[in-house]
């Protein structure tokens, strides 16, 4: 007798991470026995009895369909290989500001990308922050670069964000001093209100 079993979509189509609604229907001309489905992988996918498939990481598994038989037809199991990609996640260093001659901030990332309601808790490595700004850097506008973050499920794309040093006005009702560096050394100027 033919194999009673066949997939409806043959290839299941591959997903990104996050994706949902999958299933893997099947046909068969063996009516007398339940069809019995399975994952290989179940760090990948899981699936359920009815074919519905959740996914729970990036990989590949094999997902088989089998039905014991019932005189007409021969025990039977079919198999497709069914892959999951990684999810895209951006991660950008929000901008912010500081005072010439303070420590730069404490830097806050930005997600953009998550799925199935995780957070950065899923990272198993957390972002830091670079710049070429410190202590002594000059009033102006400085790139803070995102690096080092690793996840599982995602690819990370890192964005940078941008840290703008304020020089230190003191401001009274007729003069105002400004405080700047020049090669590392601190000065002060005074200026006379007009």
């Amino acid at each position: 007798a033919s194999t009673p079993i066949t997939f409806v979509l043959n290839p299941i189509p591959d997903v990104v991470y996050g994706a949902t609604g999958i299933a893997a229907t099947v046909t068969s001309g063996n009516t007398t026995n339940p069809i019995v489905f399975s994952s290989s992988n179940t760090s990948v996918a899981i699936i359920a009895a009815n074919g519905s498939i959740t996914i729970v990481g990036t990989g590949t598994t094999e997902i088989t369909a089998s039905q014991l038989g019932d005189g007409t037809y021969p025990d039977t199991s079919v198999t497709q290989t069914f892959a999951v990609a990684k999810a895209p996640l951006s991660i950008t260093v929000a901008d912010t500001s500081k005072l010439f001659g303070t420590d730069n901030p404490a830097f806050r990332f930005v997600y953009s990308g998550f799925v199935y309601g995780e957070n950065e808790s899923v990272l198993t490595a957390l972002p830091t922050a670079t710049t070429a700004a410190t202590i002594n850097s000059l009033a102006g506008i400085y790139d803070v670069t995102p690096s080092g973050a690793l996840a599982n499920n995602y690819t990370i794309s890192n964005n940078a964000g941008t840290l703008t040093i304020n020089p230190v006005v003191a401001d009274s009702s007729q003069t105002s001093l400004i405080l700047f560096t020049s090669n590392g050394v601190l000065s002060a100027k005074l200026l006379s209100a007009e």
